[in-house]
């Protein structure tokens, strides 16, 4: 008797673990050199006028990376210089761009910047909040943007789902 009740306190542990995680829906772009690249689609962070910007995570080999996603109706956004996530803590962490991607989607320009994750940070992005994401428009302007509370672990969330076993 206290074996089944042991046994079905566990399983409805598991249960509750496996159920309590955020969803994430994975999807994968490749290129024609054989490199894939497992990703989660921007989330919106601000919206302004006509433009959308969009925060989300990617992942390419054992290479982790944060996105910053334009979509507007004019011409793409063109940005110069790192990518800094401002935490909670009041640290920051700057981020080297890796990557520009521009595309059409159903009318609109999307403009997609890429920074990559240092290894020797994964354990700051992972255990601490994010405040804020900074970058600067080409010319020199540098804007800010605040993060929802709800938000603050969008990055981490992002990385283990992507990869659980960091």
């Amino acid at each position: 008797m206290a074996s089944k009740r042991l046994i079905t306190i566990l399983f409805m542990g598991i249960l509750q673990v496996a159920f309590s995680q955020p969803s994430c829906v994975i999807q994968t772009r490749y290129f024609s050199d054989g490199l894939s690249v497992k990703y989660l689609a921007p989330y919106t962070i601000e919206t302004n006028g006509g433009e959308a910007c969009g925060l989300g995570v990617e992942m390419a080999s054992v290479s982790n990376y944060v996105t910053l996603a334009f979509t507007s109706n004019g011409a793409p956004k063109q940005l110069e210089g790192d990518l800094l996530l401002n935490f909670t803590d009041k640290n920051t962490l700057r981020l080297p761009q890796a990557l520009v991607m521009l595309n059409r989607v159903k009318g609109q320009q999307v403009t997609k910047y890429t920074y990559y994750i240092l290894e020797k940070f994964m354990n700051q992005v992972l255990n601490s909040k994010i405040e804020s994401v900074s970058y600067t428009v080409k010319g020199g302007e540098i804007k800010t943007i605040s993060l929802k509370p709800e938000l603050a672990d969008i990055v981490k969330s992002g990385l283990l789902c992507l990869n659980p076993l960091l």
